[in-house]
């Protein structure tokens, strides 16, 4: 553990010679320029400055440290203690703290550790399961570029933890594994299993003979691939694609329009005929031919509006519209007509 100098008090400094003070700040510089250097380095859950080397690398930060907690930290998040202060394994904390700190947590490999432990074989065994499988996970090639999201828990701990992104892709990967086997790791089998899902999305897939070959050009797609990173020919592997192309029935010069559409699903029909034929616009001339539009504005809309009061331009439209059969009654003015009107009707006093 690195003790950090303190600064003096004005009172100390007031005693102390020219010869104590620069001696004093020669020591405070040393402690600077050794955080300036990260050769002490600041734990946020103990609150003690220590050595680099007791912390854990990190290829995620620019200094190569992990800064969330120092080792000792760590394993007591992953850890309880006994009576006696002993740790003892606790796989849940484990899970936890791996999930916090992003990193893979593979149930198998932790477990393996559990039962090294237990066993007391290896030549170098240490307090606890957890602080090995970190060794391992911070050490070994196969753990290199994984995170949590890479993770593989068993379903006891996966119904536990309830990321929504780890149900995800602990569910694709056991459906990969059931349909394509456990020969494959957790990268290739996520790779089949979605080209998988992607020719059964684009063709019908009723019949187990079908179901065959979509497994079967998934898996022979893997292998091209994986041929084509390490530089080998892929020339047997592309005639063997193109015999089980040949066999579904799949091949682009073996299928008619009614075909090649009879293989697909509807809604694969549908966004096709979307995205590559859609309906062109309307001429002007033929928009609203029946003025099917502005009755609707007119008499829907515009009624609408009408009756809940509002004033808008449906209400306008409505108006406009209801003003060519509306029939009002003659107006008269009251002081001339009415007078006129009368007399016509019942004569006036100067006819008796």
């Amino acid at each position: 553990m690195a003790n950090l100098r303190q600064a003096k008090t004005d009172d100390e400094i007031k005693k102390l010679t020219v010869n104590s003070v620069k001696s004093a700040y020669h020591e405070l510089a040393l402690d600077y320029n050794h955080l300036l250097n990260l050769d002490y380095v600041y734990c946020p859950h103990c609150g003690k400055w220590k050595t680099v080397k007791a912390f854990y690398s990190s290829t995620e930060t620019a200094s190569g440290i992990e800064h969330f907690a120092c080792k000792e930290c760590l394993i007591d998040m992953c850890t309880d203690k006994d009576k006696d202060g002993n740790r003892i394994d606790n796989k849940q904390k484990t899970i936890n703290t791996f999930r916090r700190l992003d990193w893979v947590f593979i149930d198998s490999d932790y477990e393996s550790q559990i039962n090294t432990l237990a066993e007391g074989v290896g030549e170098k065994n240490r307090a606890t399961a957890a602080q090995q499988y970190i060794v391992m996970v911070k050490s070994l090639p196969q753990y290199k570029n994984k995170h949590w999201c890479d993770s593989e828990l068993s379903v006891e701990d996966d119904i536990e933890n309830n990321s929504e992104d780890v149900k995800i892709v602990q569910k694709t990967l056991r459906a990969a594994k059931k349909r394509f086997g456990t020969d494959y790791n957790n990268e290739e089998l996520m790779f089949l299993e979605n080209e998988y899902q992607d020719w059964i999305s684009r063709y019908d897939c009723s019949q187990k003979a079908q179901e065959e070959t979509f497994q079967n050009l998934s898996i022979l797609k893997l292998m091209k691939r994986n041929a084509i990173k390490k530089g080998a020919s892929t020339k047997d592997l592309d005639y063997s694609y193109q015999q089980w192309l040949d066999t579904g029935n799949l091949k682009p010069k073996q299928n008619t329009l009614d075909t090649f559409s009879d293989a697909q699903t509807m809604g694969t029909l549908i966004q096709k005929y979307e995205e590559t034929r859609p309906l062109p616009d309307i001429d002007p001339e033929l928009a609203d031919v029946d003025k099917i539009g502005t009755y609707i504005d007119a008499f829907y809309r515009g009624h609408a509006s009408k009756m809940l009061g509002l004033k808008n331009r449906f209400s306008n439209i409505y108006e406009r519209v209801m003003a060519k059969y509306t029939v009002n009654p003659p107006s008269y003015d009251e002081e001339s007509d009415s007078e006129i009107l009368f007399d016509k009707i019942f004569g006036s006093k100067d006819d008796e």
